[in-house]
């Protein structure tokens, strides 16, 4: 499975599952209000499951940051993942250090990024008030 194809399947079943319940009060009473189904969708519906998505796709994000050893390894693919597992065989420790604690902050600074934008998609969600 491709990377795009999997984040595209994580990020299409989150949104069922949080807006279940929600929608249909905020769709009756959004209609009640007389705006359009179309603004009601994009106003209200997507601004409160686009949350769930954007934790499945940061999640999915260091999955395949951690998967990327058995790709690049089983596919021949140059890359760091590969040179890790080179210099594993090797035993290059300072390489290994450096790699690892590099995959660490890639994946660090990942989660950073969703939390940061969480704070942008929904204004609720503010930090250091």
């Amino acid at each position: 499975m491709s990377v795009d194809s999997s984040l595209i399947d994580a990020a299409a079943t989150a949104p069922p599952a949080s807006r279940v319940g929600w929608l249909d009060q905020a769709w009756a009473f959004a209609r009640a209000k007389g705006q359009s189904g179309r603004v009601v969708i994009w106003r209200h519906a997507l601004k409160n499951a686009i949350l769930p998505v954007v934790t499945v796709i940061g999640i999915e994000f260091a999955f395949l940051i951690g998967g990327l050893v058995v790709t690049e390894t089983v596919f021949n693919l140059p890359g760091v993942a590969r040179f890790l597992v080179e210099a594993i065989l090797w035993r290059d420790y300072p390489i290994v250090q450096n790699l690892v604690m590099f995959i660490a902050i890639v994946v660090i600074l990942s989660n950073l990024f969703v939390d940061m934008l969480y704070g942008f998609l929904d204004p609720r969600v503010r930090y250091g008030h």
